[in-house]
């Protein structure tokens, strides 16, 4: 809306500016019909686009329920995830693992409530490997990261 308002309001201005330009007589009479053809089509823009875009079918409701199914889709998968990571690190004996999927990084974050050491990271990685998941993970020990 605020669009077609400033091409509206460019297009009077500079229709007031070639009628003070121009000098009087049947080129003048010319160029106002002109003016006067584009000032009403910009006034009419709008509605040439709402109808448009009803003939190219951008209002159809089978896309929204598409999009809708998709993202139920993608995030049961990312839930399936979790829960498979989570499974998996229980398995590798992280009994207090808590695994979220971090949708701002595209990543699963585990939180692990015990001290770090290089051999318990080992096995966290090699649980991750084996739960598949298709996100990256990032462990934080002792809800630090």
């Amino acid at each position: 809306m605020k669009q077609w308002i400033l091409s509206v309001a460019g297009v009077a201005v500079l229709s007031v500016l070639c009628e003070i330009i121009l000098p009087s007589g049947q080129t003048k009479k010319y160029v106002k019909t002109v003016i006067s053809v584009v000032v009403t089509l910009a006034l009419v823009q709008p509605l040439f686009g709402f109808f448009g875009a009803f003939r190219q079918g951008n209002f159809t409701f089978e896309e929204i329920s598409t999009q809708e199914q998709y993202l139920t889709y993608v995030e049961n998968t990312q839930a399936q995830g979790a829960q498979n990571l989570q499974k998996a690190l229980q398995s590798a004996g992280f009994s207090n693992a808590e695994v979220v999927f971090d949708a701002k990084q595209l990543c699963y974050k585990a939180n692990l409530r015990e001290n770090f050491s290089q051999q318990r990271l080992q096995t966290a990685q090699n649980a991750a490997r084996l739960a598949k998941v298709r996100y990256k993970v990032e462990f934080c020990w002792n809800n630090t990261e």
